[in-house]
């Protein structure tokens, strides 16, 4: 029997979590007032775990407390496997048959306007057993509720290198258009095609600053060497609102979505796939979760839909 094991071996589900709640809320008291345990009882747990692995996990600063490289290492190795403990519940619960199931999916506010809700209902429709229930969050905020178990599932576009960071799966969903939106009879609606060089004669209503629409904005007005002669009259956190800000004639929108759609009736949209690509969107779940056979369903179902 190596050594390895015997350290495991005395390790407890508890004392995981607890060093869990610690390292998200970065505070004894913080997380002894959700566990409901005293903080020196969380803390006796910390040192024991300092104790197996020969590593300090905390440093403090001030009234505040650092978490060490160690740390981060064990947080990302211990999150998955409470996950897979915690799913096993939900799959085994299946093995008796269709039983009441609510689904918490976060998603954002323009997926839910253009594609996502007549694809939900079908799929309520023939799943009457299982409750939506709809949240609105940017990636980020998705990442952030898949993480505190606070959603079953995200739909985001697809987030930058940070989600290294994270202990969250990321799956390919169905690939979207960037276009550019404008008032039916702005000068930009004579065109067939719409350069980059088009759109910074124009004020721009994009996306705000790290988002990734601006990301792909930004760095294809570099390659052109127009980036300075951009010309952003208003940042948003969501392309509904771009949509609402052009209009009310603030600007040439640029955001990712389906041309023609209910959001954009009334206004004109045009294709700027040749010069920024398609947009992804992803599903993103928990690390270490085992998707119950509920949350595999309505994968497929989002993604036959938006095959049609």
């Amino acid at each position: 029997m190596n050594d390895s094991y015997l350290k495991s071996n005395d390790l407890t589900v508890q004392q995981l979590r607890w060093f869990c709640q610690v390292y998200e809320l970065g505070s004894f008291a913080a997380a002894a007032r959700q566990s409901g345990y005293a903080p020196p009882t969380l803390w006796e747990q910390v040192r024991k775990l300092e104790k197996k692995y020969g590593e300090k996990l905390f440093d403090r600063k001030g009234r505040n407390i650092q978490p060490t490289h160690a740390a981060d290492l064990l947080y990302k190795t211990f999150v998955p496997v409470l996950a897979t403990l915690d799913s096993s519940f939900e799959r085994a619960r299946e093995l008796t048959g269709p039983t009441r199931t609510v689904l918490n999916i976060v998603t954002g506010m323009r997926m839910m306007l253009e594609e996502l809700a007549p694809i939900l209902i079908d799929y309520q429709k023939g799943n009457p057993h299982v409750e939506l229930r709809l949240q609105h969050g940017d990636d980020k905020t998705a990442r952030s509720l898949i993480v505190a178990d606070q959603a079953d599932l995200g739909l985001t576009l697809e987030p930058g290198p940070s989600i290294d960071a994270d202990p969250v799966v990321i799956q390919r969903a169905y690939d979207l258009k960037y276009l550019a939106v404008f008032p039916a009879r702005h000068p930009l609606a004579k065109k067939a095609q719409i350069s980059l060089k088009d759109l910074v004669r124009y004020p721009l209503v994009v996306g705000s600053h790290g988002t990734q629409s601006r990301m792909v904005l930004d760095q294809s007005l570099h390659r052109e060497e127009l980036l300075d002669r951009r010309n952003i009259a208003i940042e948003t956190t969501n392309s509904a609102i771009t949509v609402a800000c052009v209009r009310a004639g603030a600007g040439v929108g640029v955001m990712a979505g389906l041309a023609n759609s209910p959001l954009t009736h009334g206004l004109k949209t045009h294709s700027l796939a040749e010069s920024l690509g398609h947009a992804h969107v992803v599903f993103v779940t928990k690390k270490g979760r085992q998707l119950t056979n509920t949350i595999r369903g309505l994968m497929k179902v989002i993604n036959a839909g938006m095959d049609k």
